[in-house]
């Protein structure tokens, strides 16, 4: 009888302590969580205070003003967006403290081989292949959208302050802002998940319905590189983009007409983007596994995409895509 009492005491002991156990780890997931959640949310709340004072001043007065059939001054515009750059960089340093700058967002973890450097402008190539097919596809749409709102589809002229702003100035800071603060506030619940998270916001902060599928893909590769190496490679490449292709290789494409056109227009962006199709066919197999080694956690992807600051965020920024399509054209 003392040895069955003594089993049964403890039995009830060892469930008790089970218990306990149980409730402490779940404690702790949910302050896990309640951390996660916050983070996240001061995430979405940063970009959407950047979007409201400092984005969307910059491109919606012109906009506004010529609606009121007013014109300001093409050096103005480039000025403003410098004066926003400022501004993000200033955010920043008010969001993240001086160790995070140093130890997180300029982390360096070696150095690419010169392959993969030339990898990435291939893909940055092909993704300019890709939205190029796609603002062909869009142009009727646009042309028709544009029409009914009465705006001319003439592109503000290129000044000095504009071409450093979107050359240098815009790079940088959208790289500090996007794949220092916001990836790398993310990154602790997975790197796959924090470059998706980062690409997507970053897509869908151009809002435009052209440009954020090709924001999306560039943020993704950026995202890996970012993490695999440094985040100066990135602004890097963003100025490659901005500077060689958006303004030099369109500056150096413009004399060409017919045929001559097509020909190196198709070789420099269409090429590479079959090329990368190709590519993404052949090794599927091995991308596939590459995923698995490092798959994202559905605990963090529900709790970010059920946040009150993501779902204020989507739907602001499809509401822009949308007025700026078929209200504006663009």
């Amino acid at each position: 009888m003392i040895g069955e009492y003594s089993n049964q005491t403890a039995a009830q002991l060892w469930t008790s302590e089970s218990v306990r156990l149980e409730k402490l780890a779940w404690r702790q997931e949910l302050g896990r969580r309640a951390i996660a959640r916050s983070r996240m949310n001061r995430v979405c709340l940063m970009l959407l205070i950047w979007l409201a004072v400092f984005s969307q001043l910059s491109s919606t007065a012109p906009v506004v003003l010529s609606f009121l059939d007013r014109k300001i001054p093409a050096w103005l515009t480039g000025v403003g967006s410098l004066a926003a750059s400022c501004g993000t960089v200033g955010l920043v340093l008010i969001w993240k403290r001086r160790p995070f700058w140093r130890n997180v967002m300029f982390a360096r973890s070696g150095r690419p081989r010169a392959l993969e450097v030339l990898f990435w402008v291939v893909c940055l190539l092909a993704l300019q292949g890709a939205a190029d097919l796609l603002q062909r596809l869009l142009a009727p749409a646009m042309e028709f959208f544009r029409a009914k709102s009465g705006l001319s589809s003439d592109s503000t002229e290129m000044t000095v302050s504009l071409a450093l702003y979107t050359a240098v100035a815009a790079p940088i800071t959208e790289e500090l802002l996007f794949r220092g603060a916001v990836l790398r506030s993310l990154q602790p619940y997975g790197r796959r998940f924090a470059i998706l998270c980062s690409a997507l916001l970053f897509g869908l902060m151009h809002q435009n319905l052209t440009q954020t599928p090709f924001a999306f893909g560039f943020g993704l590769l950026a995202g890996y590189i970012a993490v695999e190496y440094s985040i100066f490679w990135t602004m890097g490449l963003h100025i490659l983009n901005n500077a060689g292709l958006a303004i030099g290789l369109d500056a150096l494409l413009q004399p060409l007409t017919g045929t001559a056109y097509w020909v190196v227009h198709s070789a420099l962006f269409y090429l590479p983007l079959a090329a990368c199709l190709v590519l993404a066919l052949v090794f599927r197999k091995k991308l596939a596994a590459r995923r698995e080694r490092d798959p994202i956690d559905p605990k963090w992807r529900r709790l970010f995409f059920r946040t009150p600051g993501w779902i204020i965020f989507l739907i602001l920024c499809c509401i822009c895509i949308a007025v700026n399509f078929f209200l504006l054209g663009a």
